[in-house]
């Protein structure tokens, strides 16, 4: 019995070391979404410390996914474009305060 219950506890965490790391790139266009919809959005109302960990966030997945500078730039502009149709882009991100609260706490 012992050596099952520790076998299953030496398994579960070779699991959560063998979890594959995140596509950073849709993780940094959901980030950018909630930037532009802080930024754009008269509904949303993010507190100072809501802007705060979302620019930790993006900051801490932009390092993390290796990407370029150009390629940044090219993703947030994708959201820009998005943006653009205003009105269909904010009905959309309505909830971007409640989408910044999934964001991990460990995206700092």
């Amino acid at each position: 019995m012992r050596l099952t219950l520790i076998a299953a506890v030496f398994l579960s965490a070779s699991a959560a070391f063998a979890q594959p790391a995140p596509d950073w790139r849709t993780v940094l266009n959901d980030l950018y979404r909630i930037d532009v919809a802080f930024d754009a959005c008269k509904d949303v109302t993010p507190t100072a410390s809501e802007f705060l960990r979302l620019e930790a966030a993006i900051s801490y997945v932009e390092e993390a996914s290796g990407l370029e500078e150009d390629a940044l730039d090219e993703l947030y502009g994708e959201i820009e474009r998005e943006a653009a149709a205003l009105d269909e882009f904010c009905k959309r991100m309505g909830d971007a305060v409640d989408r910044l609260k999934a964001v991990p706490e460990s995206y700092r």
